[in-house]
């Protein structure tokens, strides 16, 4: 694919211009494209084939992507993708290697539910130490850009731990360079706006489609514009939901049980799109967007994505790894997914589109109005849509921290001698600190798991 017409213009729209990637050092510019690696995490779907991964991470870099998305609690994703970048870095130089070393990485702070009232600034230095190992981040380079994540607006302070975050911000050896949002609706970004954190709130991440429109009935992403924040959208395209796949297909089983459905996030998306009709009204949206698809010569997702981008405030939308993509070049999965990436970005729909899509979607609207401000449904744990949501997955300073670190340091002792390489001497440093923080601040930690972490730091 790298070789035909599609692939420079697939890249000229991942890639940040010259003059905006100079900027962008100093201040942050989002990419109008961003590489969603929910979808690595264990447990997102069935077993994860990690050399399909790591190739289906090559076919992006080499396509021009420049910014990938995760999170601290998207198990194994920060771990999977600091492997890939330390593994390009020891190729020996080249394409690769080059492009690995220019992909901002967007992950997120996520406190536990549990641990909301009394979040420390220790907790949010050792979640932060652990991403930047977890990554492989080259000496003295900071985490690009951290969203803050808060399951419960009524326990602890959100504004509290935002300042906490922006605060390792400065000094010598910052250990973030921007910070943000993701999941919070317009009334809460509104106050986390007025208040004085020590840092811009440089972009909030949020669920954007013509499934889930409650940040644009909200006011947020109006809000949003007023104050400068770019907005990253993600499932633009409802998993798959809005998709030729399901045109004129027969109401499948997950829809009626959404906990059936292949993915996670599928899941999540069923449920959202159920909020807003039938199987029979989602048809009626999907032979709309199939007629402005067929006029502009482009698939529904394409339409999708870009109804999307012409939102206020949008600034980026965030595509998701395809699941299963196959990942090599002659991948026919993997060149569509592509192919409609580079194809939204080029898609500009007139206002007759934007008109006859609104109409197809009016149930679509009313219903976001109905659910209230962005993301609240999501915050009731024994509602339909908080129930499916896992709360307690940073652990940060618990035991599933404490084996991760000792597999680690397992790992790196069976490698040789640390000293002969840089890399893996800073990698010792970074899991000698996490040891020094679980053996102070170790909550619940069985003996035999304390002997073996001052073990671990002896040697």
């Amino acid at each position: 694919l790298a070789r035909t017409a599609a692939a420079p213009r697939l890249a000229s729209h991942f890639r940040l211009p010259t003059t905006m990637a100079a900027a962008a050092e100093a201040a942050w510019v989002p990419p109008r494209f961003v590489l969603g690696c929910w979808q690595l995490s264990s447990g997102h779907h069935g077993p994860l084939d990690e050399e399909e991964t790591r190739l289906a991470l090559e076919f992006h870099l080499g396509l021009g992507v420049c910014a990938v998305d995760c999170g601290d609690i998207y198990t194994g994703v920060e771990q999977r993708l600091g492997d890939f970048f330390q593994g390009c870095a020891a190729s020996g130089g080249g394409d690769l290697a080059e492009a690995a070393a220019a992909v901002r990485v967007h992950t997120k702070l996520v406190p536990d539910f549990d641990r909301l009232p009394d979040l420390e600034a220790a907790d949010v230095e050792a979640t932060l130490r652990r991403s930047i190992r977890r990554l492989r981040l080259p000496r003295g380079q900071p985490l690009e850009l951290v969203q803050l994540h808060w399951w419960d607006l009524s326990r602890g302070s959100a504004a509290d731990a935002l300042r906490l975050l922006a605060s390792f911000g400065r000094g010598p050896a910052p250990l973030v360079r921007h910070v943000g949002l993701t999941n919070f609706g317009a009334v809460a970004t509104r106050r986390l706006l007025e208040e004085d954190i020590g840092a811009p709130i440089v972009s909030t991440q949020v669920q954007l489609s013509l499934l889930d429109q409650r940040a644009a009935t909200s006011g947020l992403l109006e809000l949003c514009r007023e104050h400068g924040v770019a907005v990253l959208c993600y499932g633009t395209v409802a998993g798959g939901l809005l998709s030729e796949r399901w045109l004129g297909a027969a109401e499948p089983p997950e829809w009626g049980e959404p906990v059936r459905a292949e993915t996670r996030s599928l899941t999540k998306y069923i449920l959202m799109a159920r909020e807003g009709g039938t199987w029979e009204d989602l048809q009626q949206l999907l032979q709309c967007l199939d007629r402005v698809a067929t006029r502009h010569q482009a698939s529904i997702s394409e339409v999708a994505i870009a109804w999307a981008l012409a939102q206020p405030a949008v600034a980026s939308a965030i595509v998701g790894l395809p699941k299963n993509s196959g990942a090599g070049p002659d991948t026919p999965a993997a060149k569509r997914a592509a192919a409609s990436v580079a194809a939204a970005a080029g898609l500009r729909l007139a206002a007759a589109d934007l008109e006859e899509i609104g109409a197809a979607a009016v149930n679509r609207r009313e219903a976001a109005l109905r659910l209230g401000d962005f993301y609240e449904a999501e915050r009731d744990k024994e509602g339909v849509h908080g129930s499916i949501m896992r709360y307690n997955l940073n652990r940060i300073c618990e035991v599933e921290h404490a084996r991760e670190v000792l597999t680690a340091a397992g790992e790196l002792e069976a490698q040789g001698d640390a000293s002969k390489e840089d890399s893996r001497v800073l990698h010792a440093e970074r899991l000698l600190w996490e040891v020094e923080a679980l053996l102070t601040r170790g909550r619940s930690l069985d003996d035999t798991t304390v002997e073996e972490l001052r073990q671990a730091q002896c040697r």
